[in-house]
């Protein structure tokens, strides 16, 4: 069953402004010839946090970035590092006064993290065990039968464009039981998955084939120039499924 709908995004926004230290602090305004998107940290995608973080950094007269700081961060650590890295990897277009190639000082760059959550779908496969224990009220009442539910999470810059809803594991349809797995996979210019595996997963094993098996099924944009320089080498989705009584 394939839908094309969002799923949980992910956002990164940037700022970037710099000056230079001469009589008139003239105002300069760079942007990177390669712009690195940051990795989400694990426990932040499954936590579900959301924050930012404002680093510092100096750019060479050869466009490479140096004494990077974090000026400023919300919540405090969580993205930290994964903004640092980020911000390693950028290379400027030198900036270039009177004909010459200068080094500029003091520049930042504003990360934005940001998660939005898909509506709940029901489970696919497990239409007539619901239907069935419908009927039996003594055994499961007609208003509790909300059933096994999944929903999805992922990042805003490679945002699928056809999903798979994940089977409903048997073992965990039996024993009534939800947990969430989170992947990490590449994909190829053409929009197609390749190298899926599990990150984490809770409860360990349970769930994992059947989200390997939904995640090959993706589809992608095809590969647009304007994207960010490796930004399709670590690419991340978490199902979490959900079982109510």
């Amino acid at each position: 069953m394939k839908t094309k709908k969002k799923q949980l995004t992910f956002i990164t926004m940037l700022l970037i402004f710099a000056s230079l230290a001469h009589p008139q602090d003239e105002k300069i305004i760079l942007f990177p010839i390669t712009d690195v998107v940051p990795g989400y940290p694990t426990e932040a995608i499954i936590r579900e946090v959301e924050g930012w973080v404002l680093v510092s950094f100096d750019v060479s007269a050869l466009g490479t970035v140096s004494n990077i700081e974090v000026s400023d961060s919300e919540p405090r650590f969580t993205f930290d590092e994964s903004a640092i890295n980020a911000a390693r990897n950028f290379l400027f277009k030198p900036h270039i006064e009177n004909g010459i190639a200068r080094d500029v000082t003091g520049i930042e760059y504003l990360f934005r993290f940001l998660l939005s959550e898909t509506p709940e779908s029901v489970a696919p496969g497990n239409e007539i065990a619901l239907n069935e224990a419908a009927r039996n009220l003594t055994r499961a009442p007609r208003l509790n039968q909300r059933g096994p539910t999944i929903s999805q999470i992922s990042n805003e810059s490679m945002l699928p464009i056809t999903t798979v809803i994940p089977i409903y594991p048997e073992e965990a349809l039996n024993e009534k039981i939800g947990g969430w797995v989170l992947l990490r996979f590449e994909v190829t210019d053409q929009g197609k998955v390749l190298n899926p595996s599990v990150e984490k997963s809770e409860p360990e094993n349970v769930f994992d084939d059947s989200a390997i098996k939904a995640i090959t099924d993706f589809e992608y944009a095809a590969y647009d120039p304007t994207e960010a320089i490796f930004e399709r080498l670590d690419v991340f989705h978490l199902f979490k499924f959900r079982f109510s009584n």
